[in-house]
C-alpha cells in the first residue's frame, strides 16, 4: 500500500526585529547582519575590489539534496525592499529557492535548480536563457534537468550564484538548461510583496499581484529557501567561458526581508 506524503504547515517567518531561528546565518568579508524594526537587513558593508563580501540566510545547510523542504506546489511570498535601486545595488542580491549545486557537504555537486528574484549588477552580463538581459532585476526560473553530476562535479565551487562557473556553465549549454527570465519595473529600493506560485508544469511569478512571469518546466527536484547580498561578478567572454570578480563596495548597502510566508498547496 502506498504511503501518503505528508503536506508540511504553512510557515510564517517574521523578520521584524529578529532573524528566525532555524535559518542558517552565512557572512563572509565585511557581510552583517542588522536587526531594524521593519525588517531584517543584510548587510554588505564597504569593500575592496577582489574580496568577497556575503551575508545570507537559508535553510539549507546540514541538509542532504534530497531532504530539502520545498517541492511543488506551493506558494511563497517576501515582502523585501534594498537600500539602493537596480542600478545602484552592488554585486548580486534576491531571494527565492534553489538546491546550491556546489555545496561540499552535500559530497557531489549538482545541476543547478532555481526559481527566484535576482538582482546582478554591471558589468555582469549573465542571462540566463540565449539572448537574455546580462544583468538587472529579473524574475527567473532555472530548471538543470538530468545533467550528469559526474561532469557538474568537474567544477569547483563558487559561492552562491548560479551558472557562475566555467564548467558548470558549459555544461548548462551544451544540455539545454530550460530556463525563464524576465527584467522587473519595481524598484528594488522601494517595498514590494513578491509571489512565486511553484507548480509542477509552470511557475508564475507576481510583484505586488501583478503577474510578471510564466516560466514552463520549473524544476522538480527539492530546493531550499535563500535570501543573499554579495560583491559577486560574472560577465560571458564565449561560448563556455566566463571572467569572474568580486566588485569593489563604495557604501554600506543591504536587503531588508520583512517577511516570508511559504505555504504549501497539496501533493
Amino acid at each position: 500500500m502506498a504511503t501518503r506524503k505528508t503536506i508540511p504547515p504553512p510557515v510564517t517567518a517574521d523578520f521584524r526585529g529578529r532573524i528566525p531561528p532555524d535559518l542558517t546565518r552565512i557572512l563572509i568579508g565585511y557581510g552583517a547582519l542588522d536587526a531594524q524594526p521593519t525588517g531584517l537587513r543584510l548587510v554588505v558593508e564597504p569593500t575592496p575590489a577582489g574580496r568577497l563580501s556575503d551575508a545570507e540566510l537559508n535553510d539549507l545547510r546540514g541538509r542532504p539534496r534530497r531532504d530539502l523542504p520545498w517541492r511543488p506546489p506551493l506558494s511563497l511570498e517576501v515582502e523585501a525592499m534594498a537600500s539602493y535601486p537596480a542600478d545602484g545595488l552592488v554585486g548580486t542580491a534576491g531571494f527565492g529557492f534553489w538546491n546550491d549545486p556546489f555545496d561540499p557537504a552535500q559530497g557531489t555537486a549538482a545541476a543547478p535548480n532555481a526559481l527566484w528574484f535576482f538582482h546582478a549588477s554591471p558589468p555582469a552580463q549573465m542571462p540566463f536563457v540565449p539572448g537574455g538581459a546580462p544583468n538587472g532585476w529579473k524574475a527567473a526560473s532555472l530548471n538543470g534537468g538530468a545533467v550528469p553530476e559526474p561532469l557538474v562535479a568537474l567544477g569547483t565551487r563558487l559561492l552562491r550564484v548560479p551558472l557562475l562557473n566555467r564548467v558548470l556553465y558549459a555544461v548548462a549549454r551544451r544540455a539545454a538548461v530550460r530556463a525563464a527570465e524576465t527584467v522587473l519595473t519595481s524598484r528594488l529600493d522601494e517595498v514590494h510583496t513578491y509571489r512565486i506560485e511553484w507548480g509542477r508544469r509552470s511557475a508564475d511569478f507576481l510583484v505586488d499581484e501583478a503577474h510578471v512571469l510564466r516560466a514552463m518546466q520549473p524544476p522538480q527536484v527539492p530546493l531550499g529557501f535563500v535570501a543573499w547580498v554579495d560583491n559577486n561578478c560574472a560577465s560571458e567572454t564565449g561560448a563556455s567561458d566566463l571572467t569572474w570578480q568580486r566588485l569593489a563596495v563604495p557604501q554600506r548597502q543591504w536587503l531588508e526581508i520583512r517577511r516570508v510566508t511559504i505555504t504549501p498547496l497539496g501533493v
